[in-house]
Parts: C-alpha cells; structure tokens; sequence
C-alpha cells in the first residue's frame, strides 16, 4: 500500500515517478521503514515453505 510498505505511481508519469524516486534517495530512514514492511508482508503472506506450497500441495490433492 502507498506510504506503508512501498509507492504507488501511475505507470505513465515519469515526472511523478522521478519524484518519488528522488524523495526517497533523500530519506534513508524512510526507505528503511518501507523496506522491512514489504519484506514483513512478503515473508508473512508469500513465504514459499510455509504458506505458498502448502497451500500449493492442498490445491493439487483436491484434484485427485
């Protein structure tokens, strides 16, 4: 989500998208702070050992 754990820009805006580039090379402790959210979403919702493939194996023996 935009300012909690990355920054949402429109694809098509360079200029906005330089913006934020440049603001957060300004600011170390906020790149800091973005950085261990989004990777506390990612080990907490995608990590592969305990939550992606199982739910992988689950998938493929309720098709058997």
């Amino acid at each position: 989500m935009h300012g909690q754990n990355g920054r949402l820009v429109d694809f098509f805006d360079k200029d906005a998208l330089v913006e934020e580039v440049t603001r957060l090379l300004d600011n170390a402790s906020e790149r800091e702070e973005l950085g261990r959210a989004a990777r506390k979403l990612i080990v907490n919702n995608y990590d592969l050992a305990s939550i992606c493939l199982p739910k992988q194996l689950s998938w493929v023996e309720s098709l058997v």
